[in-house]
């Protein structure tokens, strides 16, 4: 085993002091995140990506996660980022339990294939996986246990998708929107059992990590606080409901969840205003972080309402196009309140956001983030 984690010891201090700061409500200034380690594949470069990185090669994922680590902090960016190994498999680990089946193309990251033997027996015959034989999971503990034999570095759960995107993996979208008006039993029945294995699926790989259900995790190398719960979910078919059917079939479930770790933190993509009184309301929500695609003033609502409940406020996007980089941190802080608030970049050369929209790119990494980190320090003097 190699002890790697001394090197960074300082910096896992120093980030976890500053999140104490955000989940207080008295930094000064936003916490800034230069995510440019990133362990998933959506924006990087083709050549960069390890040719069976998602398919069982140990190996390389680690050797890849690892030396995006060193050259992060080589960069001296003087973000809060932790450094944290992923078992990264896609958004589908959970679904393939199930039986779903996992479509790998290449250089993307897996996903669901979405079923089509789907009907009302399918959620009446649903059994919990088992995850030590069933689908992706087993290849999740594997990597665990082969990252823990490597290093020291902790490990971050591998994604989570909450119970709502799980049923929406599992049945499609068709299928669940339609029920929750003409069958809303047959969706808590959904919901209940996709929630009870994911419970399952969380604890069993806290147990393999030797660690307790309470040990924070991260969302996109947003790493909770200690004694702020033990899970970070994404849920982003929230954008897609109305408030009235996400309070019914969503936020019960993921208080379930945040009920049986502790708390915890969610993460959605786009404009989630329209459920901020939701998300205020969802007992054991200890953060929230959101991919506010360019939205600054839907952006600016949903912070008002969290904080009003004390949730700090994740404001993150991947890397604007080389003309936008300056606009968007200008309007983001500019906007949005400091008190609270996490500031990430994602940086992914092979992608760029125009007007709220990710196009395809080819960018030097190192270039644009730091650019990004620049602009970024020039702004926080300005506002704050």
């Amino acid at each position: 085993m190699e002890y790697i984690k001394k090197f960074y010891q300082r910096q896992i201090d120093f980030s976890r002091a500053e999140m104490k700061k955000a989940y207080d409500f008295s930094n000064e200034r936003p916490l800034k995140y230069i995510c440019d380690a990133c362990w998933w594949l959506f924006g990087q470069l083709p050549e960069r990506i390890p040719e069976n990185y998602c398919k069982g090669d140990y190996e390389s994922m680690y050797h890849y996660q690892l030396e995006l680590l060193q050259k992060h902090y080589e960069k001296g960016w003087g973000d809060c980022m932790e450094p944290i190994l992923s078992p990264w498999y896609g958004t589908g680990v959970l679904p393939s339990g199930f039986g779903s089946q996992v479509a790998y193309k290449k250089g993307m990251d897996p996903a669901v294939e979405m079923r089509s033997d789907v009907d009302e027996n399918f959620v009446k015959n649903m059994k919990i996986p088992d995850p030590y034989k069933d689908g992706q999971m087993p290849m999740v503990l594997e990597t665990i246990d082969f990252f823990r034999e490597k290093c020291d570095l902790d490990i971050n759960l591998t994604d989570l998708q909450g119970p709502l995107s799980s049923a929406f993996n599992l049945v499609g979208y068709e299928n669940f929107i339609y029920w929750m008006y003409d069958e809303p039993e047959l969706v808590h029945e959904l919901m209940e059992k996709v929630t009870e294995a994911l419970i399952m699926w969380i604890r069993v790989q806290k147990r393999q990590m030797g660690i307790p259900d309470e040990e924070p995790s991260s969302m996109m190398h947003i790493r909770g606080l200690d004694g702020k719960g033990g899970v970070f979910i994404a849920d982003d078919e929230e954008v897609l409901m109305n408030a009235e059917d996400y309070a019914e079939f969503a936020k019960p479930y993921n208080e379930k969840l945040f009920d049986a770790f502790g708390g915890g933190g969610i993460h959605c993509c786009g404009n989630v205003a329209h459920q901020a009184e939701n998300l205020k309301n969802t007992k054991g929500l200890t953060i929230y972080h959101n991919m506010l695609l360019n939205d600054f003033e839907h952006a600016a609502v949903t912070q008002e309402v969290l904080a009003q409940a004390g949730i700090p406020y994740v404001a993150g996007d991947f890397n604007p196009s080389d003309e936008g980089i300056d606009e968007y941190y200008e309007g983001l802080l500019k906007t949005l309140k400091p008190k609270g608030l996490i500031v990430a970049s994602y940086i992914a050369p092979a992608a760029a956001m125009v007007k709220g929209k990710y196009i395809t790119a080819r960018r030097n990494s190192d270039e644009v983030a730091e650019r990004i980190n620049k602009i970024m320090e020039e702004k926080m003097k300005k506002y704050f």
